[in-house]
């Protein structure tokens, strides 16, 4: 080959973006995503469903994971069997990994394919106290809710019927004086059927 060929080769931006995140290069991962934002696509998968925010989670870096999530990473897409980040987290025993994962709302009640909660994969004491306690709280939290809004269903139905009741009391009192109206308006017509009859 002549010294005055050169052949370039460039990647696409995703798979840029995938190296540097298993490399764990994060001021370069803080390039990319500033210089090619509209470029990459943080959520594209690979040929077993893993985003950029699994390798992330894989590679045990809290700061990748963090720009990824600030880069409108989905937070619960599962690969192809059903493993979500906070799955791969909590299997991998990264407990911080897991709690930033679970204050940018990852779902602690997720399945795998094998019906598996994050909380049934995980392996170390911290992860299970952090998905046990979220567990927990989600589910009172949704138990007030659901206790809530059939309070307020229940009152609203309250008021309806309160005022339905009056609505129809007030239309019957309109009637009522609509009828006496009219009587009184044409009595002798009324007198006039009564002769012939």
């Amino acid at each position: 080959m002549s010294g005055d060929c050169k052949r370039r080769i460039s990647f696409s931006a995703d798979s840029v973006l995938t190296a540097v995140i298993q490399d764990a290069d994060t001021s370069e991962l803080v390039r990319i995503l500033d210089n090619h934002g509209d470029a990459v696509r943080v959520n594209q998968v690979n040929h077993v469903g893993l985003t950029a925010l699994h390798h992330g989670v894989l590679s045990n870096n809290l700061d990748t994971v963090k720009l990824l999530l600030c880069n409108g990473a989905d937070v619960n897409a599962q690969d192809v069997h059903g493993f979500s980040p906070l799955h791969t987290a909590a299997a991998c025993g990264f407990t911080q990994i897991a709690s930033m994962l679970v204050l940018y709302g990852a779902d602690v009640f997720s399945l795998t394919a094998q019906k598996e909660t994050p909380l049934d994969v995980a392996k170390d004491i911290g992860v299970i106290r952090l998905l046990s306690e979220e567990m927990r709280r989600r589910f009172h939290q949704e138990l007030f809710l659901t206790s809530f809004l059939q309070r307020k269903a229940s009152d609203g139905w309250i008021y309806i019927k309160q005022n339905a009741l009056k609505l129809v009391d007030e239309f019957m009192q309109l009637l009522l004086h609509l009828w006496k109206r009219h009587r009184t308006k044409y009595p002798t017509r009324r007198l006039q059927i009564q002769k012939e009859e």
